[in-house]
């Protein structure tokens, strides 16, 4: 095979490998046990482990202004679960982890658009964004470990179901901000 072709096919398995690790947040693909390809921690305490991240890619750039996009993703590789058998409630709480990073996005995306709103200007830079985002981040990572608390980190169901309807509903009032 001719080194060109070869290049383009390696960089073309390259882009289908990253882009199949992750798995775009979306209302109609709730995550399943399948999705979880990453290897094991035995060293952990937990027995499985779901890896959202909440992240923004710039859409387009001129000299003086910046438009971005903000996604919510799960990314298989990096998420692991140590047994073959786990109960549906547990995949349910994991589901709910991803759905809080979801609804953080949603906060930001909020936060982007009432910022250029009340300024009628894009943004200038990425510092701009990162000084917007960085708190949601942080009331993100602690609305998590909330969450794991209480739920007794899916032992509690009473505490489950109160917190699958708190996202829910949360979810729902910021309807206007899911990615389209």
């Amino acid at each position: 095979m001719p080194k060109k072709i070869f290049l383009l096919l390696s960089a073309m398995l390259v882009c289908l490998q990253v882009n199949a690790q992750l798995i775009h947040w979306r209302s109609d693909r709730p995550l399943t046990w399948d999705d979880y390809m990453g290897k094991p921690d035995f060293k952990s305490r937990g027995v499985v482990a779901t890896s959202w991240q909440v992240y923004y890619k710039t859409v387009y750039s001129t000299h003086d202004s910046i438009a971005v996009k903000m996604y919510c993703s799960f990314n298989c590789f990096r998420s692991w679960k140590s047994s073959l058998y786990l109960p549906a409630a547990l995949l349910k709480h994991e589901q709910l982890h991803f759905d809080i990073a979801e609804l953080y996005t949603r906060r930001i995306r909020r936060a982007l658009s009432e910022f250029h709103k009340k300024h009628q200007r894009p943004f200038k830079s990425t510092n701009s964004i990162h000084g917007l985002t960085a708190p949601e981040y942080k009331r993100l990572h602690r609305y998590q470990r909330q969450y794991d608390r209480e739920t007794k980190r899916s032992q509690d169901q009473a505490k489950q179901e109160e917190w699958n309807k708190r996202v829910a509903r949360e979810l729902e009032e910021l309807k206007a901000y899911e990615e389209k």
